[in-house]
């Protein structure tokens, strides 16, 4: 009897931990291949390293944070890379919002790699990589030549954008016009600029303002500033002046809230 006690008690024991395994949620995959953000572990390792855009034939590598359901591309500027623009996306994702930065291919010192260097291309399969994350909304921030990208991505995603931010946008770049993109948005629209950023991209502080004028959107807001610098800079915590980064947060909040 003892004996019959002992196999019954080893098969339920058996069903308890088949059980148990079976309905453990499973963690996120490993991604094999070099980490996004190398150069910023401390930052980059407070997020989940992500790798898409097989679709469009390219292996993009980046670092999400957060589990909102806004979600946020972050378009980092040229010969750039993710950690430009963490430091602003971990305000974001305490914020309550879903961000995304990845390593371009093409200009960029990151890790992502691939034939594809159509950037709006890029920046499609961004957004829809965290609308298969939970994502419902997406907003799409970019800086320098990320802000061209993303006033030219824009118009194209579908769905569309809930808001786009434009940083520091030159005219064009690589086939990339900011300005006939700027014509065909109709989505809440920001964009910054500096009015001496005219060493890198001279026409900068032109085009966002001719982009802003561009925008069909009644949602739409110029902030240029009376500096000379550019980029993600302008928004970085400790390097971006409060009283903008202020007024991006708001206007994020009243057009994109999370």
């Amino acid at each position: 009897m003892a004996k019959r006690a002992g196999v019954l008690i080893g098969i339920l024991m058996c069903w308890a931990v088949t059980a148990c395994t079976a309905d453990a949620p499973a963690g996120p995959a490993e991604v094999a291949g070099p980490d996004a953000g190398q150069a910023c572990p401390e930052v980059a390792g407070g997020g989940l390293q992500v790798r898409f855009g097989a679709e469009i034939g390219d292996d993009l590598r980046g670092v999400e944070l957060g589990s909102g359901t806004t979600g946020v591309v972050l378009v980092h500027e040229e010969t750039g890379d993710v950690c430009e623009w963490l430091p602003f996306g971990v305000e974001l994702m305490a914020k309550g919002y879903r961000v995304l930065a990845f390593d371009s291919v093409g200009n960029s010192t990151g890790v992502s790699t691939g034939s594809n260097k159509d950037l709006v291309r890029q920046v499609s399969s961004a957004a829809a990589f965290l609308r298969s994350e939970g994502a419902k909304r997406i907003v799409l921030i970019g800086a320098s030549v990320g802000g061209t990208a993303v006033l030219a991505a824009g118009p194209v995603l579908t769905p569309a954008p809930a808001a786009v931010v434009a940083i520091s946008p030159p005219g064009t770049f690589e086939g990339m016009d900011a300005l006939a993109g700027a014509a065909k948005l109709t989505v809440p629209t920001l964009i910054i600029a500096a009015e001496r950023d005219r060493i890198i991209f001279p026409d900068t502080p032109d085009t966002a303002k001719a982009a802003y004028e561009a925008v069909r959107s009644k949602a739409k807001k110029l902030i240029m500033l009376d500096s000379l610098e550019r980029g993600h800079n302008l928004v970085t915590p400790g390097i971006g002046t409060e009283p903008v980064r202020t007024d991006v947060f708001a206007w994020l909040t009243a057009n994109a809230r999370a």
